[in-house]
């Protein structure tokens, strides 16, 4: 990958050595998917919960059928941020092995987590 123009279509790579680099170019890369998966980086996505009958949320996970199409919309947005930083976090084995556990809001707005 030619590391000083990037692609359109693929998001940067961490290679472990170049956080701010990636940092900055991923967080263009998301905002050109859509608005809606950038807003799932700044926000955070949690699932959908159901709620009881006076309208309060509950602990209960909603099915995924019974999601409204904002909740499916916002889904597919997290989803696709997701995807984005995991293919740009994946060539740096270092991080790779410890992404899953990294919200995906702390890494990109903040810059707050560490590769090492």
């Amino acid at each position: 990958m030619d590391k000083e123009r990037g692609f359109v279509n693929r998001p940067p790579l961490l290679d472990g050595s170049n956080y701010d680099y990636w940092k900055s170019r991923m967080s263009a890369f998301l905002k050109s998917i859509d608005s809606k998966a950038w807003k799932s980086v700044l926000k955070g996505w949690e699932h959908p919960v159901a709620l009881d009958k006076d309208g309060n949320k509950t602990a209960v996970l909603k099915p995924e059928e019974e999601w409204t199409t904002a909740e499916d919309d916002f889904s597919l947005a997290n989803t696709k941020a997701l995807n984005a930083l995991f293919n740009g976090v994946v060539m740096c084995k270092s991080a790779s092995a410890r992404f899953t556990d990294v919200v995906i809001k702390d890494i990109v707005p903040t810059g707050s987590y560490e590769f090492n």
